[in-house]
């Protein structure tokens, strides 16, 4: 839904350079299995999203919900969905 918070599932993790140049963590999130969006974190906010899921490894966080946000058709990261 537009504008609206909604719960995905976090899929397809990676971390690395890719084309950025500098480190990143990027994961897809899936809304439905039609709606999906691939997510870019700097380093500095995938550390932040490392402590809130409580992390071992990054590998770790496919599977995991979270909360995005769809505005004008792009669907970006919000947060870590917290029990």
């Amino acid at each position: 839904m537009e504008g609206k918070e909604n719960l995905a599932i976090i899929r397809e993790v990676g971390i690395g350079l890719r084309d950025t140049g500098i480190p990143i963590l990027w994961f897809t999130t899936y809304e439905t299995e039609t709606s999906a969006a691939l997510q870019v974190l700097s380093w500095e906010l995938a550390a932040q999203l490392i402590r809130d899921y409580k992390l071992c490894d990054v590998e770790d966080l496919e599977g995991q919900p979270c909360w995005v946000k769809k505005e004008g058709g792009v669907m970006r990261y919000l947060r870590a969905w917290k029990k």
